[in-house]
């Protein structure tokens, strides 16, 4: 068998349910950004649910950079 040990750390997702991230759409040359929370604890990569702060509204969208915490539409 193999044995891999990693840090506790490791097992944390990047980011919580409820984290504040930066959406970023962009249709063409216009590029809007809301501030959203996540839905469920996700990492880098992932694609989730997201609500937009101001309105309630709930978007799909891929989970692209930690620091700062930033995300895109998903396609």
């Amino acid at each position: 068998p193999v044995e891999i040990e990693l840090p506790a750390s490791a097992a944390q997702p990047d980011f919580r349910k409820g984290t504040q991230v930066k959406l970023v759409v962009r249709r063409g040359p216009i590029e809007i950004q809301a501030l959203t929370a996540v839905s469920v604890d996700s990492d880098v990569g992932d694609v989730v649910n997201v609500t937009v702060t101001e309105s309630g509204k709930v978007l799909r969208a891929k989970l692209v950079s930690k620091d700062p915490p930033l995300a895109e539409e998903a396609q």
